[in-house]
């Protein structure tokens, strides 16, 4: 009798273990099959959105393109203000700016400082501190100084790294030559740092002397 009972504890037990090892192993499984299909959600969502970031960068590409072309049509008597690219290495046109024909040579390139300090440079300072003769040459001093608010913008930020010294470059020469100008206008800059010019110390940069339009 006893081992009857002892049989059946037994097997009550075992059954109890079979079901619970089963019941565990059903949702081990549905774990399982749950991260599988997480995964695979995961995996379809990364490549729709490769997808569509792919998509969006051949839509920029054309926009560029088409903006490219539409920068060629922009008449000669409007001065422009210069942006840089950095991931293209390219430079373009970032705004225009009409000035009235009474305008002087320096009032026109005082308009040109104020608008770069404010949309391109906005922690620096610049100054367009005098145009003077050099030869037959009109060279526009500019002073680029730091300011209290903050104090490395140019040493720290402007004149730092490849990327960044690349584009500080180009839109500073390019925007106070005005290449494709036919008013009046300066022949060259030269550019000022911490009230001397701009040496050719600096690594990333490329503003020392006078830089003559060409």
């Amino acid at each position: 009798m006893k081992l009857s009972k002892t049989l059946h504890v037994g097997f009550a037990i075992l059954a109890t273990v079979v079901v619970v090892s089963g019941s565990m192993y059903i949702w081990h499984l549905s774990v399982v099959k749950r991260f599988k299909d997480l995964l695979q959600t995961d995996t379809r969502r990364k490549d729709e959105k490769d997808m569509q970031i792919e998509i969006l960068r051949a839509r920029v590409d054309t926009l560029e393109d088409m903006l490219d072309e539409l920068q060629k049509d922009i008449p000669d008597d409007l001065l422009k203000v210069y942006s840089y690219d950095s991931d293209t290495h390219k430079g373009k046109i970032g705004f225009c700016v009409w000035t009235p024909d009474g305008h002087t040579v320096t009032q026109k390139v005082k308009l040109i400082t104020a608008l770069l300090m404010k949309y391109k440079f906005k922690q620096g300072s610049i100054e367009l501190k005098r145009i003077e003769l050099q030869g037959d040459k009109r060279i526009a001093i500019v002073y680029l100084s730091e300011t209290k608010e903050h104090p490395f913008a140019w040493k720290g930020l402007y004149f730092q790294g490849s990327s960044g010294g690349a584009q500080t470059t180009y839109i500073l020469v390019t925007t106070y030559l005005q290449p494709h100008y036919n008013g009046a206008w300066i022949d060259g800059v030269q550019f000022w740092y911490d009230g001397k010019p701009v040496s050719s110390d600096w690594d990333h940069i490329s503003l020392h002397g006078t830089i003559l339009k060409k």
